[in-house]
């Protein structure tokens, strides 16, 4: 045997142990949409699993198909359908951000008949519909309502400050961010104002860079708010780490003057000041 011969035969081994070894490897990952759908439904929705009724369901049909159907940014529709010839098909109200903090998420169960079309309502337009009837004041109030009337806001935040005091975000997403924060006692509206990340030292988009300087890579952004502590601004960017929801609290300041009436009100004191453009602090809390 030659020399060159030689040289061939070892450089088709390499070649076949380094690319066709590969591809054969790689032949047996399922693609996206293949694989054991119960597994994925599993594991992207760990609280049907826990369902007792979306459980024996699945485990009595055997192989499923499923999907999701939207309704609104905190709720989905999850259908499961038997691949058998199963008459019945089930589908599932799902709280997505009650799943993320490992809370009871599923609102109802149904199983219809695998003909019969999902029964889902046409989405509310009016998303403050329920935030109206507890606050029947921020429907009369001219500033809310010309905020809302010039930004389209989809979303809000109610959390309370005190004992008869709440707080009220209704927050725009939608190309450039912005808020429109009330604050309220005994149902009564004692200031407002209104926040545009354009008005600001650090956007939201920084903002988030910089919460997730630290981070490890598989660390996710579940939201971005602009709060107000003291009359200082900050952003708060809710991580999921893991088992770890953390919130990460990045001052900034403003670099113009609001064109919105402002009404400051005092006993609405923070619990929190920070000082610095640039400094982020972590809060970190288990998941429930």
């Amino acid at each position: 045997m030659s020399k060159f011969t030689a040289l061939l035969i070892i450089g088709l081994l390499v070649a076949v142990f380094f690319f066709i070894v590969p591809v054969s490897a790689a032949v047996q990952t399922p693609l996206p949409g293949q694989g054991n759908q119960t597994l994925i439904l599993y594991g992207i929705h760990p609280n049907a699993q826990k369902n007792e009724t979306i459980r024996t369901f699945i485990e009595e049909h055997g192989k499923i198909e499923w999907g999701e159907y939207g309704r609104n940014r905190t709720h989905r529709y999850v259908c499961i359908i038997p691949v058998n010839a199963s008459e019945k098909k089930l589908f599932y109200l799902n709280n997505q951000t009650a799943e993320h903090n490992q809370e009871p998420s599923i609102v109802f169960v149904r199983i219809i008949d695998r003909d019969e079309p999902l029964p889902i309502p046409t989405p509310d337009r009016d998303p403050f519909r329920g935030l109206y009837q507890k606050y029947p004041v921020l429907k009369e109030d001219e500033d809310v309502q010309t905020y809302i009337a010039a930004h389209s806001p989809e979303r809000y935040k109610e959390e309370p400050t005190g004992t008869s005091r709440s707080r009220v975000y209704f927050i725009d997403e939608e190309g450039t961010f912005s808020e429109y924060i009330v604050d309220l006692e005994d149902g009564n509206i004692v200031s407002g104002r209104y926040l545009s990340e354009d008005q600001l030292t650090v956007n939201r988009s920084e903002a988030i860079e910089q919460a997730l300087g630290r981070q490890p890579e598989d660390a996710r952004i579940e939201s971005a708010l602009l709060t107000i502590h003291d009359d200082d601004i900050y952003w708060e960017i809710a991580i999921l780490n893991g088992p770890m929801m953390e919130y990460a609290l990045i001052p900034v300041e403003k670099t113009t003057s609001t064109p919105h009436p402002t009404t400051e009100s005092p006993g609405f004191a923070s619990c929190l000041a920070l000082g610095g453009i640039g400094v982020v602090l972590v809060l970190s809390r288990t998941r429930r």
